[in-house]
């Protein structure tokens, strides 16, 4: 990583990422208790609990799977940018289209309906539709590289979802071919912006 007022790389390491931002390195979901966990599990859409999305057919499902489990993240880079957009996320390969990037991970936690508590880490995590739980991945409590990939609309991510055992995971994979040190990118979606100013149509 590149910390702020540095000019020379360094390995992050989890200790290292928790003094310099303030939150734990996760390098899977964590739920706050096992009450949670099992409401979430309760509470997945059955449209992935039934595999209607073909998701188990793709050629790639397993490398997905196998990598999310194994907490796998590509050679990047978390690197400082401006007192603006602070930090952002670089390649330190040339990808190939479809590569796995990284899961994106946080805390999962209710999200409160009446006080809408979320931050921009927050990743919402879907529940069936007649629920009356909110859900997100929170990254601002806690998380990995993929929190420092910025928006664009025009991004070199794109991000996925998969089932596994019953609960979803979220994930990033290059869009296209990724040169190195390219900045890594996804498209937050109009509901981030919703009550936010964009600095640019980037």
């Amino acid at each position: 990583m590149l910390p702020r007022g540095e000019h020379r790389l360094s390995l992050c390491h989890p200790d290292t990422f928790q003094q310099l931002f303030g939150i734990p390195y996760l390098p899977f979901m964590t739920f706050t208790s096992d009450e949670l966990l099992h409401i979430t599990l309760h509470q997945c859409p059955w449209i992935f609990q039934l595999g209607l999305l073909g998701m188990e057919d793709n050629s790639r499902y397993a490398d997905y799977r196998a990598k999310i489990l194994d907490g796998f993240v590509a050679d990047v880079t978390i690197g400082w940018i401006d007192d603006v957009l602070g930090y952002g996320l670089y390649s330190n390969d040339n990808l190939d289209k479809d590569a796995f990037v990284g899961a994106y991970t946080g805390v999962v936690r209710p999200l409160l309906r009446q006080q809408p508590d979320h931050n921009v880490y927050c990743l919402h995590y879907p529940t069936r539709w007649w629920s009356t739980w909110l859900l997100v991945i929170d990254g601002g409590k806690g998380g990995n590289e993929m929190r420092f990939a910025n928006h664009s609309k025009t991004p070199n991510l794109s991000l996925e979802c998969l089932f596994d055992r019953r609960l979803l995971h979220f994930f990033l994979r290059a869009a296209r071919p990724i040169c190195k040190g390219e900045p890594l990118t996804f498209d937050y979606g109009e509901d981030f912006w919703r009550f936010r100013q964009k600095l640019h149509e980037a």
